[in-house]
């Protein structure tokens, strides 16, 4: 009988029989058959061995889950002892499980008052049956994990109201109840992978809160506000992207119309999850108004494992009047005070003097790229051959040397006129056929899929790779580079020089004023996209290469302190 079967046959005799001895020995023995200690849990069993790789399937660490709640549930159940409480997406139930055991605490602690209070007659033996029958819901569209929910609230509460426990789309389907409070971790899958059926459907409904990127757990805040009464709590741990991506800018304006931001805990960096890429963020929003956000943040960014601990976060407060649809800035008082001067001293910024390129995309780097020994041995014409880079080639410190070419095959005008080149293209030919670009009929089986303008690479410039743990802008002239490295090319009649906007860019007030509003990657990592460095404010009047810069924009000695204590 394999795990499926097991979960089954228990969940239904769960059910059908009424007495609790032989519920809890079907327990144990299913366990026994599982090969499960009598203290393991079928949802971590399902999380490890049946669900891991599922798409989007994430489960919250007990730590996380027990920070969301606290600072959800408050004295909620002691105002209203029938307030529904749903988790959208709760899978096996990490965050249902620890709400039971939280508003067993809070009643337990409280019960006198709240049947005084609401006359009820609620006792220590009846206080399961009310919490799992009036305030806690689950929907999932996984139902064999609603399964394993449905047992280990039994196993918890030895009772068991399988009602609440509801088998849809929460995101698709009609859901009629109305809930005072949601939490939960929606899952984490990139709209651009989803089926597709699905995701037409998905971004027909969310429309007017997906651009082009965006990520399915952003739709659960807008499904949540048609879910929820008019006082309501919404709490959801979701990909942090759309707080700084432009990408993010009609959920922004959607969660700021509609609702009000009481918190948000910023990982920043920091990825708690095993085994994902997931940059998170927990929103906390409410029906309450609410004028300032405490927002916290990791004091530091660290590598392998981690543990969450609140004390490992500083908190500070950002006005909700400051947010708008552009990228949030959430950053403290000392650092926007730091932006202020420096905009302030500014009246263009760097998309309005500079055009920004993005390197060459090969389609198969393997057909294109060539060491000299390749090129040699190949006999490959040198008139194609031009050096070649990618973003690990770039540091401030060292001259920028390539060690291989590209085979620069636009160059080609007819097959006859380079035969050893396109030869050795040619082992690669049914793959580049394949590209959507030949498929359409747009470029040759020899062409590069997207090889730009060759000017972009011969002329001067500053180069500098698309992520990046720190800032590193450096002048180049001549190498041809692939598309994880970005290039800006000065716009014609701008006065100042390519040698003082790369000291500019690399100096430690720019990238402390990039990082305080960059798009965030894991671990140290921040995307240098175009879209958002075009954004800085660069100073080009009463400026030259020699100033001190910290004079310039006249910052006090703290405030110095503050950007050289950052790095």
């Amino acid at each position: 009988m394999n795990f499926y079967e097991n979960i089954d046959n228990l969940y239904e005799e769960i059910l059908s029989s009424k007495d609790s001895i032989c519920k809890k020995n079907i327990i144990k023995r299913c366990k026994f058959f599982l090969a499960m200690k009598e203290e393991d849990s079928f949802g971590d069993y399902y999380a490890e061995k049946i669900a891991d790789g599922k798409k989007g399937v994430v489960y919250t660490p007990k730590e996380i889950v027990i920070y969301m709640i606290n600072n959800t549930i408050k004295d909620d159940v002691v105002k209203n002892p029938f307030i529904k409480i749903l988790d959208p997406s709760c899978g096996c139930g990490n965050i249902l499980l620890l709400l039971f055991d939280k508003l067993r605490e809070i009643y337990t602690k409280n019960l006198e008052e709240i049947n005084k209070r609401h006359n009820l007659n609620l006792n220590l033996n009846n206080l399961n049956k009310h919490i799992l029958d009036y305030n806690l819901y689950g929907i999932d569209i996984d139902a064999t994990a609603l399964k394993i929910l449905a047992i280990e609230l039994y196993e918890r509460a030895e009772y068991l109201n399988a009602k609440n426990l509801i088998n849809k789309d929460f995101l698709t389907d009609e859901i009629r109840d109305k809930f005072h409070i949601i939490i939960g971790n929606p899952p984490y899958v990139g709209t651009k992978f989803l089926d597709k059926e699905y995701g037409i459907k998905i971004r027909e409904l969310y429309k007017d809160i997906l651009n082009d990127k965006g990520d399915l757990s952003y739709c659960f805040f807008k499904k949540s506000f048609q879910t929820v009464y008019d006082n309501y709590k919404i709490t959801l741990i979701s990909s942090r992207y759309f707080m700084e991506a432009l990408s993010g800018s009609k959920l922004r304006a959607y969660l700021l119309s509609e609702s009000n931001i009481h918190k948000i805990t910023d990982f920043y960096g920091i990825r708690p999850f095993k085994n994902t890429g997931i940059d998170p963020a927990i929103i906390f929003l409410g029906s309450d108004l609410s004028k300032d956000i405490i927002v916290s943040k990791p004091n530091k960014v660290t590598k392998g494992n981690y543990s969450f601990h609140e004390s490992n976060f500083n908190t500070f407060i950002v006005a909700a009047k400051s947010l708008n649809t552009s990228p949030w800035k959430l950053q403290n008082q000392m650092t926007l005070a730091i932006i202020k001067k420096i905009e302030k001293k500014c009246k263009k910024t760097l998309g309005e003097i500079c055009n920004s390129y993005q390197g060459i995309i090969t389609g198969c780097d393997k057909a294109f790229i060539v060491t000299e020994a390749l090129a040699v041995e190949h006999k490959i014409e040198r008139d194609l051959l031009r050096p070649w880079i990618k973003s690990s080639s770039i540091s401030i410190d060292k001259e920028i040397k390539a060690d291989k070419y590209i085979i620069y095959s636009n160059f080609i005008e007819n097959e006859e006129s380079h035969p050893h080149a396109l030869r050795f293209i040619a082992n690669y030919k049914d793959r580049l056929m394949n590209r959507r670009e030949c498929r359409q009929g747009r470029r040759k089986w020899y062409e590069l899929q997207w090889g730009r303008d060759r000017d972009i690479f011969e002329r001067e410039k500053i180069i500098f790779p698309y992520k990046s743990a720190d800032s590193r802008f450096v002048l180049d002239k001549g190498n041809y580079f692939s598309a994880d490295v970005y290039s800006l090319v000065l716009k014609e009649n701008e006065v100042i020089s390519y040698e003082f906007l790369k000291t500019l860019l690399n100096s430690k007030i720019y990238e402390f004023y990039f990082k305080t509003f960059a798009k965030k990657l894991g671990g140290k990592l921040y995307e240098y996209y175009p879209n958002n460095l075009n954004r800085l404010y660069i100073p080009i009047e009463d400026i030259t290469i020699d100033m001190n810069l910290f004079d310039y924009f006249q910052f006090s000695k703290k405030e110095i302190s503050y950007i050289e204590n950052y790095f």
